[in-house]
């Protein structure tokens, strides 16, 4: 298989003045690794844009902002050579989007014992949905909700704390955790949905005045077939038990 990528027009095209200035959105924690340093980011974002700049043999320079809506701006306005948000109709208006490189699943968080059970419950008169302004979620939702009302509002992460894989979580940890918000000004807490099912368990957690959240993250292959050969491989890694 041959390549045709050709990095002369693409330099010529992407990095005019010789480096590749990329736009990053510090407030997705999906794209772009919490607490990172400006200018120096970490994260799939950076890290597809460090691989870019090298294909194309220019440096990159990190530009960041704090919302989509202003990277969207950035991007628009040729402030930044190339930035990475979500492909949404309104933004494909005045900015040109590459395919995809990663899918993000989405859908609504709802307080324990909501009447909103289905996607059919949410655009209804009297139903509030809070959204980050100028999201891609903001914009799609602005474009095809009937009823429902957006509520706008910022957002962003003040903080983030490791524990290794498998942690087995303690009242202690919780309490260390409300310290750290606290000391941040941390509205709500969030981790991973296998950690939330951890946390729920425990009497700090459900007790909590700051809200607990989790992010449900899925996998979608694009193609069955390769969907098929992973999961293959790992049976064939399975021990049977007898």
């Amino acid at each position: 298989m041959t390549s045709s990528f050709d990095a002369p027009s693409a330099r010529a095209e992407l990095a005019p003045a010789g480096k590749l200035r990329v736009g990053i959105n510090h407030s997705n924690f999906l794209l772009v690794n919490p607490a990172s340093p400006h200018g120096a980011p970490k994260g799939i974002a950076p890290d597809l844009a460090l691989e870019l700049g090298k294909r194309l043999g220019v440096p990159v320079q990190f530009v960041s902002f704090d919302g989509a809506g202003k990277t969207a701006d950035a991007i628009r306005d040729a402030e930044v050579d190339a930035g990475f948000i979500a492909s949404e109709a309104e933004r494909a208006s005045v900015i040109e989007f590459s395919s995809a490189y990663v899918e993000l699943p989405a859908t609504y968080l709802v307080p324990a014992g909501s009447p909103l059970r289905t996607l059919a419950d949410i655009d209804r008169p009297g139903v509030r949905i809070a959204v980050s302004g100028r999201s891609a979620y903001d914009l799609y939702l602005s474009r095809t909700l009937k009823h429902a009302q957006l509520v706008r509002a910022g957002g962003k992460s003040v903080g983030t704390r490791t524990f290794p894989d498998h942690h087995d979580y303690a009242e202690a940890d919780v309490a260390s955790l409300a310290r750290e918000a606290t000391a941040a000004g941390a509205e709500v807490l969030l981790t991973t949905e296998k950690d939330w099912v951890k946390l729920a368990r425990l009497t700090a957690a459900r007790e909590s005045t700051r809200p607990i959240l989790r992010v449900d993250v899925r996998i979608r292959f694009q193609d069955p077939a390769e969907e098929r050969r992973l999961l293959d491989m790992i049976q064939r890694r399975i021990t049977p038990l007898s």
